[in-house]
């Protein structure tokens, strides 16, 4: 659901939506995310949206309603905590304080940025990581498949990675620079939407940034199905460049 709500998110922006209606969409997402952080985080996103809202310079009625809403999405997020399932606050909980449970919840992350921080600049080499090769880390060929590139080659084979990645969300942004209609252009924003978060949340529950949650890093995780669909909505790119003269 996170995730979609990144597509969605990103597919209105590049319908026309207007900056300031892109603020309203996103300021909620923001103020709950500080709030995860304690009251002062809190606080200080509220004061970032006043202050952003000074900048729109709207009249009072509606900067008035946009800070009651950001105001409201903060109490909002502890009453949404309470309801959710043990291990759903379990996985909160260890991303704002992995050693809170590092038997647990947290065990993943710690274990990740252990077999990471280990790998050091050149790596320990194919199949010699202790971490991955001893199974420290559970499901390293899924969702922590970046902690076994860090540890077994290093700070070199991690930025490689990353830059190869790179290479195809900047390719994919100019793709949609060349498509001759709205609808293609959308598709194209969608996928690299899609693949992007992926890339970066996956990457980040690795370095224990962001939440355990589950996502595979594209085209590099075990699974068939996430390598087709992958596969096949990189083919659809493909077909709108290769057919872009024939809507001129």
């Amino acid at each position: 659901s996170f995730v979609f709500a990144i597509i969605t998110i990103s597919l209105i922006f590049w319908s026309g939506i207007s900056l300031f209606g892109l603020f309203i969409v996103l300021s909620p997402g923001f103020v709950v995310f500080a709030s995860l952080f304690g009251v002062y985080a809190f606080v200080a996103a509220l004061l970032l949206i006043v202050a952003a809202l000074f900048f729109f310079k709207r009249d009072l009625f509606n900067s008035v309603t946009v800070f009651i809403i950001n105001l409201s999405a903060g109490f909002f997020f502890d009453y949404a905590f309470k309801i959710l399932k043990p291990h759903q606050q379990k996985r909160i909980s260890s991303f704002l304080d992995p050693s809170a449970d590092p038997l647990g919840a947290g065990y993943n992350a710690l274990q990740a940025k252990v077999a990471i921080g280990s790998g050091g600049f050149f790596g320990k080499g194919f199949l010699n990581g202790n971490q991955t090769q001893l199974r420290y880390i559970p499901q390293q060929w899924t969702d922590f498949i970046y902690c076994v590139i860090g540890e077994e080659f290093g700070f070199i084979g991690s930025v490689l990675v990353i830059a190869l990645f790179l290479i195809i969300f900047l390719r994919l942004f100019k793709l949609s620079a060349t498509a001759k209609d709205k609808f293609s252009v959308l598709i194209i924003i969608g996928v690299l939407t899609l693949l992007f978060s992926h890339f970066a949340i996956n990457i980040g529950m690795n370095l224990g940034i962001t939440p355990v949650i589950g996502l595979p890093l594209p085209f590099l995780s075990y699974g068939g199905s996430s390598l087709l669909i992958n596969m096949v909505m990189l083919g659809i790119v493909m077909n709108i460049y290769r057919n872009r003269k024939l809507h001129t």
